[in-house]
């Protein structure tokens, strides 16, 4: 499995300053709870702004994966997308560097950007590495497959057995990401079965701490 990296630049987010507003909500979130706790002696306070701080620097990480987890399926659905129309215009005897070109059209602007600069790396060098950059951007090593199928159009020629090599590539590829995409949804939908619970155990916390909390305050003469 490939690096991720390139996926911040998709999200358009800034790790380091991401980490640091997270890391910067969680302080302001505990330093009223630490004066409660000295003030007040609610040390109680201070356990639970804690637990706070630490839940949201964990849920804006979690976040941000499942935001990268998102782009990355995203592209990968563009890519069964544009590469299906690439077929067809190999079909109809367009050559490899003609049939690229014709999908600039139907591309986002981050892959449309990709596209070109294939286009004007293959003019440059005429080894498989332009392909296998443009491969990077995705997390598949059967997309990386799939563009050297593609490179091999371009050095042997769009005959039969190129054609039947990258067809049965990028239809067993579709399918594993039909699969890929079914599995997503339903962990999804088993998640959100499970916010009410969660959303019950908070209630019952508060109740608790509300409870808890009276009686020190009563115990204490506060």
């Amino acid at each position: 499995m490939k690096s991720t990296n390139l996926t911040d630049n998709l999200l358009g987010i800034n790790l380091s300053q991401y980490r640091k507003k997270s890391y910067l909500i969680s302080i302001c979130m505990l330093l009223p709870s630490v004066a409660i706790a000295y003030f007040m002696k609610q040390y109680l306070f201070m356990g639970l702004g804690l637990l706070g701080s630490v839940l949201i620097v964990y849920s804006r990480q979690l976040a941000l994966e499942n935001m990268k987890k998102h782009a990355l399926l995203d592209l990968e659905n563009e890519f069964i997308f544009l590469f299906g129309f690439f077929r067809i215009f190999i079909d109809h005897h367009y050559n490899v560097y003609q049939a690229l070109k014709a999908l600039i059209p139907y591309a986002s602007f981050q892959t449309k950007t990709r596209l070109e600069k294939l286009i004007l790396d293959i003019d440059n060098d005429k080894t498989i590495t332009p392909f296998l950059h443009f491969a990077s951007l995705y997390k598949l090593s059967t997309i990386e497959q799939l563009l050297i199928s593609v490179y091999q159009l371009v050095d042997q020629g769009c005959d039969s057995r190129g054609l039947m090599q990258f067809t049965f590539l990028f239809q067993t590829y579709a399918m594993s990401h039909e699969e890929v995409v079914y599995e997503t949804l339903k962990h999804r939908l088993e998640k959100y079965q499970s916010y009410p619970l969660i959303a019950a155990a908070c209630v019952t916390l508060l109740v608790a701490f509300g409870i808890v909390s009276l009686i020190g305050g009563m115990l204490t003469g506060f």
